[in-house]
């Protein structure tokens, strides 16, 4: 299995796949593991499950209200006026019918995100043929940015227009974009703008395209970064379902554990101890799940987020791939 494969596979698992399925694989993992150690060495002192499950109600209790509460605040933060929601409102139709030049295009991610991104290779072709039949420097540089353009929306295009992976339709488009640098595409185009001045002064039908194309790029950067933003809060909306959903039971689950083992005596028969330890292996495993489901969500929402940030410096590693 080649690097390349292996790497495209933990991609997959890191951010594509159900998290639901992520954290049930962290925790059979584990459950595997502790499992073997317990039929290997023996369960004899039931001692140790009273820490492991009184340990688990409380973490599970305190993850749970810890990243709730700190979930519905982030999420309140969108709630706003009367006002301010019209507002809101207006500027997305602005935006929706400015990114694409036409009023069809459904307000649904990935149908807009392929409507602007053949908006910008509509713009693309008209810069080059405001340079055609010349043989000058300008038309050089023009030709490589052009040339640079066509291939990331081929690249896009086949994204969008592959087969169907099993994440949401908002997740596939956010996974499509995400290692795409849009400011890297707008500094070329005004590198031309500022290396060619005096022959754009006096080609302007160049210099209007050269401006339509770093319009429909900026638009394009403002559309990904909307959409991973929302690709975010649906991850922390569904993040804290899933915690109440299974942390809830895990509770109740240990505490009738705790319980239970009230009945035993610190020491049992060889059967007793089996069928204990299958039980104890099982509800630890559960009681677990939330935490497994909390770093399912957040190893998706840290990768995502280190590809959002706005700042006037790239501060990611040179290491990480770029989307030419």
């Amino acid at each position: 299995m080649s690097v390349s494969s292996v790497r495209s596979r933990l991609r997959t698992v890191a951010l594509e796949m159900d998290r639901r399925l992520v954290a049930v694989g962290i925790v059979s993992i584990g459950a595997a593991i502790v499992g073997t150690s317990a039929v290997a060495g023996g369960l004899e002192n039931y001692l140790p499950l009273y820490y492991l499950y009184g340990s688990l109600v409380a973490g599970n209790v305190t993850l749970i209200t810890i990243v709730v509460s700190i979930n519905q605040l982030v999420l309140s933060r969108d709630f706003g006026s009367p006002g301010q929601l019209r507002d809101e409102i207006r500027q997305t139709i602005d935006f929706h019918r400015s990114a694409t030049n036409r009023a069809d295009v459904p307000f649904e991610p990935t149908p807009f995100f392929r409507a602007s991104i053949v908006q910008l290779e509509a713009s693309a072709s008209a810069l080059e043929r405001s340079v055609a039949g010349e043989e000058t420097e300008l038309t050089a540089a023009v030709s490589t940015l052009t040339g640079r353009i066509d291939d990331h929306v081929s690249t896009v295009r086949a994204r969008l227009e592959g087969d169907p992976s099993w994440s949401p339709p908002l997740l596939a488009l956010v996974v499509a974009v995400l290692p795409v640098r849009y400011m890297d595409f707008i500094r070329s185009v005004q590198r031309v703008q500022s290396e060619f001045a005096n022959e754009l002064s006096s080609a302007e039908r160049t210099e209007t395209a050269l401006e339509e194309v770093r319009t429909e790029l900026e638009q394009l950067d403002v559309a990904r970064y909307y959409f991973v933003s929302m690709a975010i809060q649906r991850d922390l909306s569904r993040l804290s379902q899933s915690l109440l959903y299974t942390g809830v039971p895990a509770i109740f689950l240990s505490i009738a554990m705790l319980v239970r083992l009230a009945g035993y005596e610190t020491t049992a028969g060889a059967e007793s101890t089996i069928g204990l330890t299958v039980v104890a292996v099982l509800t630890l495993a559960v009681g677990l799940l939330p935490i497994g489901l909390l770093t399912a969500y957040a190893v998706r929402i840290s990768i995502v987020a280190r590809h959002v940030s706005i700042t006037p410096f790239d501060s990611r590693l040179e290491r990480e791939p770029r989307e030419r």
